[in-house]
């Protein structure tokens, strides 16, 4: 749960992906009606935390693109070995 809150409140998507490679995460699934991801709405210094903003599509962090989108969810992950 640390290293999730710790993406969830990186200062940028390229700090997002090295902490998601640090744990070895192949995939990040994300769903919009999570209310962790929405509490606190706003991170340090008053700012959108990361994750919200992925999901809002404003940033995209690097090795992790939109693979699928189904319903409320949406995985993010390795192109080549995506979910189809």
């Amino acid at each position: 749960m640390m290293a999730q809150l710790r993406v969830k409140l990186a200062q940028d998507p390229e700090e997002a992906a090295r902490l998601l490679r640090a744990q070895e995460v192949d995939y990040l699934l994300l769903c919009s009606e999570d209310p962790e991801l929405h509490i606190p709405e706003k991170g340090r210094d008053g700012e959108v935390p990361l994750l919200v903003r992925v999901l809002q599509g404003e940033v995209a962090i690097p090795g992790f693109p939109l693979l699928r989108e189904q319903g409320n969810f949406l995985i993010y992950g390795s192109a080549v070995d995506g979910p189809g």
